[in-house]
């Protein structure tokens, strides 16, 4: 890649796979104004973005509420669209839309508000699965583990895209007083990397969401 996934800021511990790196958001945050400059023009995009996001230096897009990190990424993990979606309060819930090798990755994050965040989850994943209720179950699915950080409920299923094999897949978790969500769409084959890159965004959500907790407790 011309431009290193390091995007997700420099890091205490790195995940190697796919013939990239990801580097976690703990250590020096090494600056990238092309990739501001990037966040920028997406958050402008979405309407009322700036007052929910932010575009910090090194390339993320920062949800402000939360403090939830999406990066710019690159060639094979692009962010291609925040939004605000409604809800009672502008900023409770809202997504980074990502491409990835032949599909695509939707992070949510959406605030609990007192919520029970197991009521919460186990409504998405009825949906989910209600939703592909004519689809086989797509085995094991990948999670990408980071220390402190609980690995994410997850389900996939075999399902058909443009009359090709695909499998459709979410992860979801629960941080602070945010759930936190990815569904992602993609070549049932190969399955592995564009399958990575969407826990790996799952992964970033959960750190970036955890740390803004722990250092704004409510």
């Amino acid at each position: 890649m011309k431009r290193s996934l390091g995007l997700f800021a420099a890091a205490a511990a790195v995940v190697l796979a796919a013939g990239f790196a990801f580097a976690a958001p703990r250590g020096p945050q090494v600056k990238d104004p092309a990739a501001q400059a990037r966040a920028q023009e997406l958050i402008d995009s979405a309407a009322g973005g700036s007052a929910v996001f932010k575009a910090a230096d090194t390339g993320n897009v920062v949800h402000i509420h939360s403090g939830m990190a999406c990066a710019v990424g690159d060639e094979m993990l692009t962010l291609v669209r925040v939004s605000i979606r409604p809800s009672f309060t502008p900023g409770d819930d809202v997504t980074c839309d990502y491409t990835i090798p032949g599909g695509k990755a939707v992070l949510y994050a959406v605030r609990l508000g007192g919520a029970n965040f197991q009521t919460y989850a186990a409504d998405a994943q009825r949906t989910f699965a209600a939703a592909n209720s004519t689809a086989k179950a797509a085995g094991p699915l990948t999670s990408v583990g980071y220390p402190g950080i609980t690995r994410p409920a997850g389900q996939s299923f075999a399902v058909t895209v443009d009359g090709k094999p695909a499998i459709s897949s979410m992860w979801i978790a629960h941080e602070g007083d945010w759930a936190l969500m990815v569904r992602a769409t993609y070549p049932a084959e190969p399955r592995r990397d564009p399958e990575y890159l969407a826990a790996v965004v799952m992964m970033y959500a959960q750190v970036t969401v955890h740390e803004h907790a722990t250092q704004n407790p409510i």
